[in-house]
């Protein structure tokens, strides 16, 4: 048995001795990766928990996901990403201009862009798109009411509002659970208030654990 945490730790020149060795024979051809078991989402996903279960399996069980899913933003109207500034809000933001959207509003708590997220800012700004980063913290009643109150010709909202708190399961509590479900859990339910008059062609939730 190998708990590769603790023997680094413990003997970090055996863990180099290892690496290294990896990787001569990465490099050479002899080592090759896992076997891959590979089930389709939509029809085997019982089958690959089941061949979890039972132990038959060797190397990676994989689920695939269909590459498309089906979400065509409306190019028409603005569109409206929470934790717009971090990197998921700002690779969806330059996804939905590449699709056509000419308005988008970019939210964060700062209302600032992240410190490495120039280059998709540009890209987002290089589109033609009409673009603004505006302050938001979606955990907040009265932000979420004003931004939505400020965009009348609203037709897409994605929440990519996050906050990370993570840590061992021990140490979590009710401290550190609400500061997680603040942005995401109780933000998108502050927007879905918010926008239940507007007539929304899309509205997508990024989920986190």
């Amino acid at each position: 048995a190998i708990a590769l945490d603790a023997d680094m730790a413990y003997d970090p020149i055996w863990m180099h001795g290892v690496l290294g060795l990896l990787d001569t024979r990465a490099g050479s051809g002899a080592a090759t990766s896992l076997p891959v078991q590979s089930f389709g989402m939509a029809a085997q996903y019982e089958l690959a928990f089941r061949t979890l279960q039972s132990g038959r399996s060797f190397g990676k069980v994989v689920v695939r996901v269909a590459e498309a899913i089906g979400v065509t933003p409306s190019a028409g109207g603005a569109h409206l990403v929470s934790g717009g500034t971090g990197g998921l809000g700002l690779l969806t933001a330059r996804w939905l201009v590449q699709r056509g959207v000419r308005g988008l509003a970019l939210a964060s708590r700062s209302g600032a862009l992240a410190h490495d997220a120039a280059a998709e800012w540009e890209a987002v700004r290089a589109s033609g798109a009409a673009a603004s980063v505006e302050r938001c913290d979606a955990a907040e009643a009265t932000h979420v009411r004003r931004l939505v109150a400020a965009s009348p010709s609203l037709v897409g909202v994605w929440h990519a509002a996050g906050v990370l708190a993570d840590g061992l399961l021990p140490e979590q509590g009710a401290r550190s659970l609400r500061r997680v479900y603040g942005a995401k859990a109780h933000g998108a339910w502050l927007l879905q208030l918010a926008c239940a008059a507007l007539p929304l062609a899309s509205c997508l939730h990024f989920s986190s654990i």
